[in-house]
């Protein structure tokens, strides 16, 4: 035949394998033309031109609709496969087609290639294996591709055949293929399957059809369109990637790699298996094999797998599951063999296809035992081929890397994504394996099969064991990746076991707690289980949506057995335990630690005026006066006493009211005043509130009053009874709310923050094809939203303008001010304001008016020059005190002396403190100089540190000079011995806070250790931040949630407090403590604290409103024993973005807010990236140096706050983590400009310093919500932005665009800020214990080094001295640094309690004074 000719003409330019396969063809007489050409087409149609390959697919819709006979079509096929090898076209293609070929679909010759030539002779067995290919396999024999755990635990946990005996056990080998063969073919004739191919065949060929046509009109347009200047908005799709149909690879990829062939004396698997160094031992059984049990069982080296078409692929994604066929070569061993050389062995070709694969476990608790299983035999892979190693090595990755993470989490439940991430990285592979080190990246790359093994960890698990698919790092992991939960868990279970139980981490022992603590938390505790158990629990919900939801009862766990339809009592309520849905659980487990979102909260009425409505009509037999009156005011008559339905009511004697709503309790007032008037018999009534109505809510005493600030007056014919209320000293001054007026307070400016000028420039898509998401305004961590700090003026008038009858119009105070200069406010702008300092003022002749209304309060404004003291040691005495040395020119833009009456003015007051607006000026700071003498008066507080961490909570109170640190403790030994370092005196004890506990309360005075405990009475002042992890996997209440909340270190907190009853106390925490658990957390914290006798509140702070360049919001639950006063939260002190200051809290619906009044503009600017590290020396990528010099000056007020007066030569810790060449490479491309991450980075391959090559990124499918790019192409990385399931065969790796990113963009607001750069005027995101570009903070990249920030410059924006010390590795000090808190933030915190203490220091000492003067006039 011509073809023939023309094939043995052509072959000498085509791979070994394909010239192998040619040959045979043509050396085979038995074969039809319509055979040898359909054999032919099979073999060439991926090393055809694009032209040929268009046109073999138009013949091929036309034998379909009939339009063309068969005999036309095979003529037209020939003529074209003869036309290309004759001119020999094949050469352009050896390996690759270099131009590219449209994705086919499967064609009848498709479905003959796999097996349609071999190397065999004989034509019948040629016949029967072509039979065998045309027609996809069974149901029966594909259904038996699960992992082994659907049936076979015994695999799972090491099979027992896997063993030198179990060969024993091998029966028969020519009678299992007597009736193997004979299942398989009468299995493959199967009419239903036949037609099943046929239509799938169909539909490829319609996609291929699609294709096709849009290939044709988009090189159309495109070549209409080569005249024109700009081709603007093409819209039709540019043809993606060719693949290939079976194993999904890119055809025009490098790394694709063609299978070499087999060796002239490899077996095929049937003879293999019959060699006698195989099959040792014959049994009796003639009855063959009934089932994967029973097949025998091998070992086989030096292995390669492939597709029909000879490519090497992954057998791990998916392709076996969609029963694509997969063959592979190699060496087969006997089961008891374990030399991985060839010696010993059957070479062995084509052996499949493969049906299932599976994993047997940790050989040795390292190497996995990997296994396929075919029709015939079950085989574990030894070593791989040479062409074959480095796609093994992907699978051996991914099976350490979940081997990693599920040990990991065992130990480490309340680990991050940042702390899975520093672990993977740290670990260093088994030795044997072909990589050297665990990324990030592989991380990613394997991220939905880890996840399927944490699912198949959780499901082997007990009911009431708290999955670890839940934990933070998980649920991080499965956003990031774009993980499909519960894929493969309805196919296939395929769970990696360990050969020895891991013996989980314990944590904190349980709860030590006092008695007070123990019986609020187990009598609440108790009621609310009770109620539970009574109402059996809530039924096991799911999202109906995933695989796991949709499978049926299993029937065999105890959920199922309890139910009615497998005999049971349907008692329990609960759904299959194999059916627990991992959506619904990661969903709650997201839902339960978000933030509440403030714009939403409510704002509930007030319980004020809580009575009016209908009055009810004043019977007179029922309500009388008793006695005379006391006293008459105008049209007020006043009483002592009167009596309701023959009950005596006394002025001070409490009452209840009757409300209107009958369905509501009744009201509780004290009666303060008793009178009767037009409106008839009526009382003042002031209100208690229950403790329902408060933030404790259900977690309040039924019994217990609060005494509100809300009054009201009442008929008396409200009046329902009499009631008694005892006065405890211990809740008296308890609040939520303060209203008292700060007395610094400052003019602001009337206009609102700029909004930022953002012009979308025009981009190269093809380039930077990520760019198109940075569709909004908003930058994370800019300021040019922040509001401007408060301007600031000299009085020099106050006047209003006269009514229209002459009097003043007290409504409209004017005020005429000498207005101050800021250094941004001149000329040179924020640059000036950079390098002065924060509270430098210039002075100006000039004078505005402002409305009285604007004005916030009193300030002091000194001439530099007039100071007695240094301008630091004045400025360090409040945050109200400016000072100007200079006056500012607007309209000439120069600096000069200021002018005789400004400094004349601010002398003058000094003395008697008249003149006008000066003695108010300096009426603050009168007071402000005896502050010192109080200072020296005051003793410092003996202080406790729980959960103390490297001490940033220590630090702050001790930079306000409140208290001396005498106790921490801390059991992360690191943060311990930081801490040590920076407070010698203190005593830290490095473990469990409960031990030390028992110990104090079972009367010891020493540790084991025999350092000394803190006694009772000791401590004055306790302060920590306890972890909420203990319970934050809980997702509803039940008993045994509640008992891990009891046993919470929360808990353990409180009693610590209870026992030495403090006379301040501060727990500090996120801020969703505040709503944690529907702020359940929040309620019995307080509940506690009041039922002890303190006085508390609670509250949200902004650290960046205090002094650093980071959002940092945290909840602040401040304490006060009787007696004290109770603290209010500090004024903010800097402006910061608005975005980050919503403080408010909603409890139960209501809005709660705390003292704070500086809601929109504060005295100073805010604190910048620049401020913070701009004098910090460059350093590299991993840069490790512990110690190095400045080289340098401060350059900022802030600098020069941070290095401390005394001179320090060296800068220590400015080290930062050594990254991935990849990560290196992609923050190399991240641009300098503010507001760069990640979709700024350019789809390009780059050469990275470990010597490799990134790959491009490829668009392969359509995006249903984003569209097409300007320039037509299509932005999908993979089928779910069509709408479909995802494919693991559309991941990609080792792109400098990640490929995750785009995945899961549209569903995570388009990961925005990661890989993202800090901007030089903007501020940190909250600083984490672990940066990572990819990590929950991406905006971890130096503004213009090609770094992640250094530890010294986390410090920084946490406010840490440059003299603070760390210790530890460099992941330690970042951690310490991450979980501390801002030492400004603590400072500002402890000069509110210090201002307290002042004054109760005055009261004391003036009450004698008063007593005397009682006396004398007595």
């Amino acid at each position: 035949m011509p073809a023939r000719t023309s094939g043995s003409a052509a072959a000498s330019s085509l791979p070994e394998e394909i010239r192998k396969r040619l040959q045979v063809l043509e050396d085979k007489v038995d074969l039809s033309e319509k055979e040898c050409i359909k054999e032919k087409l099979s073999l060439l149609h991926s090393f055809l031109q694009t032209n040929t390959q268009n046109d073999l697919s138009e013949l091929e819709t036309k034998l379909q609709r009939e339009e063309l006979s068969e005999e036309g079509y095979l003529a037209k096929v020939k003529a074209l496969l003869n036309q290309e090898l004759f001119e020999g076209n094949a050469d352009s293609a050896p390996g690759i087609n270099s131009n590219g070929c449209s994705e086919n679909g499967a064609s009848d010759s498709d479905k003959n290639e796999t097996n349609g030539v071999v190397d065999e002779p004989n034509g019948q067995e040629e016949s029967n294996m072509e039979t065998e290919v045309m027609v996809f396999p069974t149901a029966k024999s594909r259904g038996k591709r699960l992992s082994k755990s659907n049936g076979d635990n015994k695999r799972l946990s090491g099979s027992p055949r896997v063993t030198r005996n179990s060969v024993k056990q091998q029966t028969t080998i020519i009678s299992m293929f007597a009736k193997a063969a004979n299942k398989r073919k009468s299995e493959d004739l199967n009419e239903l399957e036949v037609t099943n191919v046929k239509e799938e065949e169909s539909d490829d060929q319609r996609e291929l059809d699609e294709k096709r046509i849009k290939v044709e009109s988009e090189q159309k347009l495109s070549a209409g369109s080569e005249a024109t200047s700009k081709p603007k908005a093409v819209q039709t799709p540019k043809t993606p990637p060719p693949k290939c149909t079976d194993c999904k690879q890119f055809l025009d990829d490098t790394d694709l790699k063609y299978f070499q062939g087999d060796p002239d004396d490899a077996l095929e698997e049937p003879e293999m298996l019959t060699n006698e160094r195989l099959s040792l031992f014959e049994g009796t059984n003639d009855e063959g094999f009934e089932s994967y049990d029973d097949l025998p069982q091998h070992k086989v080296t030096f292995f390669s797998i492939y597709d029909r078409k000879g490519h090497l692929c992954p057998f791990d994604t998916g392709l076996i599951e969609k029963n694509v066929e997969l063959y592979f070569s190699g060496v087969v061993k006997p089961i008891y063999d374990d030399n991985p050389s060839l010696d010993g062995g059957v070479r062995a070709k084509k052996l499949g296809p493969i049906n299932a694969w599976w994993i047997t476990g940790f050989d040795g608790g390292e190497k996995a035992l990997i296994g396929f299983t075919t029709a015939f035999a079950d085989y574990i892979l030894m070593d791989p081929s040479d062409e074959y190693a480095a796609i093994f090595a992907v699978m051996q990755e991914k099976i350490h890397i979940s081997k990693i993470v599920i040990e990991f989490l065992q130990n480490n439940p309340d680990s991050t994504y940042e702390d899975l991430l520093n672990k993977i990285e740290t670990t260093v592979p088994p030795a044997g394996l072909s990589f050297s080190r665990f990324t990030e990246d592989s991380l990613l790359r394997h991220a939905q099969f880890v996840v399927e093994q944490v699912e198949s960890y959780d499901e082997a698990g007990d009911a009431d064991e708290q999955p670890i698919i839940i934990t933070p790092c998980m649920r991080d992991l499965i956003k990031l990746a774009g993980v499909t939960l519960g894929k493969r868990r309805a196919a296939r279970r395929q769970a990696i076991r360990h050969p020895t139980k891991i013996d989980k981490d314990k944590g904190p022992t349980k709860a030590t707690t006092t008695k007070l603590v123990y019986q609020i938390f187990d009598t609440f505790f108790s009621e609310e289980i009770d109620q539970n158990d009574k109402e059996n629990g809530p039924k096991r919900r799911r999202c109906g949506v995933c695989e796991v939801c949709q499978q049926p009862d299993c029937g065999k766990c105890r959920a199922c057995k309890d139910m009615v339809k497998f005999g049971g009592s349907g008692r329990n309520k609960q759904a299959c335990l194999q059916r627990r849905c991992p959506n619904l659980a990661v969903k709650e487990a997201d839902d339960d630690e978000n933030d509440e979102d403030d714009s939403e909260i409510i704002d509930k009425a007030s319980p004020k005026r809580m009575l009016q409505g209908r009055k009810k009509k004043q019977s007179k037999s029922r309500i009388s006066w008793i006695g005379e009156a006391i006293r008459a005011d105008g049209k007020k008559t006043y009483y002592q006493k009167v009596s309701v339905d023959d009950e005596v009511l006394e002025i001070s004697d409490c009452v209840a009211v009757s409300p209107d709503d009958p369905s509501k309790p009744l009201y509780l007032a004290r009666i303060t005043s008793m009178w009767e008037d037009n409106n008839g018999k009526m009382f003042h009534a002031n209100w208690f509130c229950r403790g329902t109505d408060t933030v404790l809510g259900e977690t309040s005493d039924p019994l217990e009053l609060f005494l509100v600030d809300e009054c009201e007056d009442m008929q008396l014919s409200y009046v329902d009874s009499k009631v008694k209320v005892i006065y405890k000293a211990a809740s008296e001054n308890w609040a939520l709310e303060f209203s008292n007026l700060r007395r610094l307070v400052f003019s602001v400016k009337p206009s609102s923050p700029g909004k930022r000028p953002i012009k979308k420039d025009d981009v190269d898509e093809d380039l930077y094809p990520e760019y198109y998401r940075k569709s909004s305004d908003y930058i994370k961590g800019s300021n040019l939203d922040a509001p401007d700090p408060f301007r600031i003026g000299r009085i020099q008038e106050i006047f209003c303008h006269k009514r229209s009858n002459g009097k003043p119009n007290e409504a409209d105070i004017k005020l005429r001010i000498n207005k101050f200069y800021r250094a941004e406010n001149t000329h040179k702008g924020l640059k000036a304001s950079y390098h002065t300092d924060i509270n430098l003022l210039y002075w100006s002749d000039e004078e505005v008016i402002v409305d009285f209304k604007d004005v916030q309060g009193r300030c002091t404004v000194e001439y530099g020059e007039d100071l007695t003291v240094s301008i630091q040691e004045y400025s360090a005495g409040g945050s109200d005190r400016f000072y100007f040395l200079e006056a500012y020119n607007a309209k000439l833009k120069t600096y000069e002396d200021p002018p005789n009456r400004a400094r004349s003015s601010a002398n003058k007051g000094k003395g008697k403190g008249k003149g006008k607006g000066k003695g108010k000026a300096k009426s603050t700071a009168e007071p402000e100089q005896t502050e010192p003498e109080a200072d020296s008066k005051l003793e410092k507080l003996r202080s406790l540190d729980v959960f103390s961490g490297c001490g940033g909570l220590s630090e702050g109170f001790h930079q306000a000079g409140i208290s001396e640190t005498l106790w921490a403790i801390e059991m992360w030994d690191p943060a311990a011995q930081a801490f040590r370092l920076n407070n010698p005196g203190a005593t830290v004890f490095t473990e469990d806070c409960n031990v030390l506990l028992k110990l104090v309360m079972a009367g010891e005075k020493t540790n084991s250790l025999g350092q000394k405990l803190p006694q009772k009475g000791d401590v004055e002042l306790l302060c920590g931040g306890p972890p909420c992890q203990g319970f934050s996997g809980m997702n509803r209440f039940n008993s045994r949630t509640y008992s891990k909340f009891k046993n919470s270190l929360v808990v353990s907190y409180l009693s610590y407090c209870d026992y030495y009853r403090p006379r301040f106390f501060l727990l500090e925490n996120v801020r969703n403590f505040v709503s944690f658990k529907r702020s359940m957390v929040l309620k019995l914290t307080l509940r506690c604290l009041v039922r002890m006798g303190y006085q508390c509140t609670f509250g949200v702070l902004q650290a960046g409103q205090y002094g650093v360049a980071q959002t940092r919001r945290r909840a602040i639950i401040l304490a006060a024993a009787p007696g004290e006063k109770l603290p209010l939260f500090p004024e903010p002190l800097h402006v910061f973005a608005p975005r980050a200051c919503q403080l408010s809290v909603a409890v139960d619906d209501k809005k709660f807010v705390s003292n704070i009044t500086r809601i929109r503009s504060a005295p100073f600017r805010t604190i910048t990236v620049r401020d913070t590290m701009s004098d910090l020396p460059e350093i590299r990528n991993g840069a490790s140096a512990l110690e190095i010099s400045y080289n340098g000056e401060p350059q900022s007020w802030f600098q020069r706050q941070i290095r401390g007066t005394q001179y320090q030569p060296i800068l220590r810790d400015h080290i930062c983590k050594d990254m991935s060449a990849l990560v290196a490479g992609r923050m190399r491309h991240i641009p300098l400009a503010p507001g760069s991450d990640w979709r700024d980075l350019p789809n390009i391959e780059v050469r990275l310093s470990d010597g490799t090559t990134t790959k491009k990124l490829r668009y392969t499918h359509h995006d249903k919500k984003n569209g097409l790019s300007s320039a037509g192409m299509l932005r999908g990385v993979c089928s779910c932005a069509e709408g479909k399931q995802c494919e693991s065969a559309d991941r990609q790796f080792n792109t400098l665009i990640p490929w995750c990113l785009p995945h899961t963009g549209n569903r995570h607001n388009h990961w925005a800020g990661l890989y993202g750069r800090l901007e030089w005027d903007g501020f940190f995101s909250t600083t984490v214990t672990n940066p990572e570009p990819m990590g929950k903070q991406g905006r971890v990249l130096h503004p213009e080094q090609h770094r992640v920030v250094s530890v010294r410059e986390c410090a920084r924006s946490q406010g840490f001295p440059d003299t603070y010390r760390l210790f530890g590795n460099i992941l330690d000090k970042h951690r310490q640094v991450g979980n501390a808190v801002p030492p400004p933030l603590a400072k500002a915190i402890g000069l509110e309690i210090k201002l307290c203490m002042i004054e109760k220091m005055k009261k004391n000492t003036a009450e004698p004074v008063k007593v005397e003067t009682m006396d004398t006039t007595d």
